[in-house]
């Protein structure tokens, strides 16, 4: 039913439904069940657990890793390169490791304006090609020799727990929003789903809708939706200005590249994922970007 744009209800303690202090509820954890379901698949998977439980929080954290040592590329002595292509190759090991396919994604998309920038310097680069060799052959490496079912299935587009349930979320968002325009509350949105619009045969994760982007924009109201967007789309594009004076896209490419990993993930509820990016704006500061 429609609601006149407040959340239909909101879940106590105890488990009612009340629609009182919903504004004030403090973020549900996340149900021991479901978690233990998430630990025994991630840990039958062989997906690298460190230093989060999560393999796709990891993976985010190795990918930032690697995107932020390209700041070593930009330097003008080659020690520094070799230092770059060390730390580099050193985070794609684990990043590989995570097996996260939307880390994979972020990454890549997060390379493309460096890629853009520094095309020609690349192409005629002999330590570009050697990295993205160790690179391939590591992948192809571990994911060759690697055991595990879920991953191969992951891969193949056939996961009903990953794809699947991914799919069925992101489909319940515009309902949701139509359901409740003044939002659900960040605190509610997950447990909202499990309740009225999840499919009885599928698990899910109270929190999110495994989305950090749909899940926010089905939480706020109109002007903290409006907001939401507008400081993604404004950060990245003053971002790539600074990019584009300094010929540095590291930073661009690092708030790129969460933009990206938050499309499948809620990754950036975990505070400790925040640390890399902000120091790739820093760096990128540093260089005073708007004297150009």
């Amino acid at each position: 039913e429609a609601t006149g744009g407040v959340p239909p209800y909101y879940f106590g303690d105890e488990g009612r439904a009340s629609t009182e202090g919903a504004a004030k509820a403090k973020k549900p954890k996340m149900d021991r069940q479901v978690a233990k379901v998430l630990a025994g698949k991630w840990k039958k998977s062989g997906r690298l657990d460190w230093p989060f439980q999560n393999p796709n929080e990891n993976g985010f954290l190795y990918a930032s890793i690697a995107m932020l040592s390209l700041c070593f590329f930009f330097a003008r002595s080659k020690a520094f390169w070799a230092v770059g292509g060390v730390v580099f190759l050193a985070a794609c090991v684990p990043l590989i490791m995570t097996a996260s396919r939307g880390a994979f994604l972020a990454l890549a998309i997060g390379l493309v304006p460096i890629a853009a920038l520094k095309f020609r310097q690349l192409v005629k680069s002999k330590m570009f090609w050697i990295i993205a060799a160790l690179v391939v052959t590591l992948a192809s490496g571990w994911f060759l020799t690697h055991n595990s079912r879920l991953l191969t299935r992951g891969f193949k587009g056939k996961s009903t727990w990953s794809n699947q349930v991914r799919l069925e979320m992101w489909k319940a968002a515009p309902q949701m929003i139509a359901e409740a325009p003044g939002g659900w509350y960040f605190a509610h949105v997950g447990r909202a789903y499990m309740d009225w619009y999840s499919p009885l045969e599928t698990v899910s994760m109270p929190g999110s809708l495994m989305n950090e982007h749909l899940t926010r924009i089905v939480a706020y109201n109109w002007l903290g939706r409006f907001g939401y967007l507008f400081g993604w789309f404004f950060g990245i594009g003053l971002l790539a200005v600074f990019a584009y004076k300094t010929k540095n896209a590291v930073a661009c490419g690092m708030w790129l590249m969460y933009a990206v990993a938050s499309w499948f993930n809620p990754v950036l509820t975990n505070w400790m994922l925040w640390i890399i990016p902000a120091v790739a704006v820093v760096v990128c500061l540093c260089e005073r970007p708007w004297r150009g």
